[in-house]
């Protein structure tokens, strides 16, 4: 039997033997046995039915977080509204059909009333209790397969930012620098020294605010332009209101990286780089656009694009994106992040 049969066979007989529960205890004694019937049939499609519609309409805002107040508050409402329906239902609609007579004192609406709540509270808290548990363990599957992707992605970006070729390039301009412009050289040092430190911390955190990310791509593109001679150009907009929101870490470095050596570092007279931050939509789009045309054979299922990707899948579900195109004389990477 599969989940969507075990819940229906579970739907009917828990909402049966509620009902028939229900017409023994409150129904009247000379009722019929054909008003019985009706009683019977009619509050299990009227529990199987309510239930059902609250949680396809619930369940896409409930089930997205483990928050065990928003379980409580919706369960809360689906049991309120659960007896106020039985109540209303029984006591007005079948009291002329069912032996269910009008209540004529508050003891029979008390007592209709707790036969309805020890129907619907076990149904909502046996649920989400069960919703609750699967999807904290959703999450930890999650959280563990992105800690994988993220070390994958980790020596990715390790490996494009700490390679050989970038080391020497950097240490020699630096050397350079330290007869011409000993200011220069050390504040260069300064920074290569910052972005060592922040590369080998990546692990620490999953998120970052864009902001820092940021800060760390200036010190990156300062060293980058000392390497290029002045052939680097980078200029930033941002809006302001963009700068907090936490971004996958590394993400930008990653597509920064990304122009420059297969954009800036092969244009004779090297080129420029745009990075734009805006919010539209409850979307953060960065957009990272650089000199340069996609090469022929340049596929953006890489590696490192690839883990990026799976990691905006993992922690967005599916509704972030990443999508690298060509515009005119530039190549255009678009990231898009929800605002959770």
């Amino acid at each position: 039997m599969n989940k969507n049969q075990l819940y229906w066979t579970s739907q009917f007989l828990w909402w049966f033997c509620f009902s028939l529960c229900l017409a023994v205890i409150v129904g009247e004694r000379d009722a019929s046995v054909f008003n019985f019937a009706i009683c019977i049939f009619f509050n299990t499609f009227l529990g199987i039915s309510f239930t059902h519609i609250f949680k396809s309409f619930f369940n896409k805002n409930i089930f997205e977080t483990t928050q065990i107040k928003t379980f409580l508050s919706y369960g809360f409402i689906g049991i309120l509204g659960g007896i106020l329906l039985s109540l209303t239902f029984n006591s007005l609609i079948l009291g002329c059909t069912a032996g269910l007579t009008f209540p004529k004192d508050s003891f029979h609406y008390l007592k209709l009333a707790l036969v309805s709540f020890l129907g619907y509270a076990p149904w909502f808290i046996l649920y989400y209790y069960n919703q609750y548990i699967h999807q904290f363990h959703q999450e930890q599957k999650v959280i563990v397969e992105s800690e994988n992707l993220i070390q994958n992605a980790e020596l990715e970006n390790l490996k494009s930012q700490l390679n050989p070729h970038f080391l020497f390039n950097s240490l020699n301009c630096i050397k350079a620098l330290v007869r011409t412009d000993p200011p220069l050289a050390q504040k260069s040092i300064i920074q290569l020294s910052d972005i060592l430190r922040r590369s080998l911390t990546l692990s620490e955190s999953h998120t970052v605010n864009l902001i820092d990310e940021l800060s760390m791509m200036q010190q990156y593109l300062e060293l980058e332009t000392i390497r290029f001679d002045k052939r680097l150009q980078y200029h930033f907009q941002l809006e302001n209101k963009t700068l907090n929101f936490k971004i996958p870490s590394m993400s930008l470095h990653l597509l920064v990286d990304n122009a420059i050596k297969h954009g800036i570092s092969r244009q004779r007279n090297g080129g420029e780089i745009y990075i734009h931050t805006r919010m539209h939509q409850q979307m953060l789009t960065i957009t990272v656009r650089n000199t340069g045309k996609l090469d022929k054979n340049f596929s953006d299922t890489g590696l490192s694009l690839k883990n990026l990707r799976k990691r905006l899948q993992l922690r967005y579900s599916g509704k972030a994106s990443l999508h690298i195109e060509e515009d005119e004389d530039h190549v255009v990477a678009s990231l898009k992040i929800p605002i959770i």
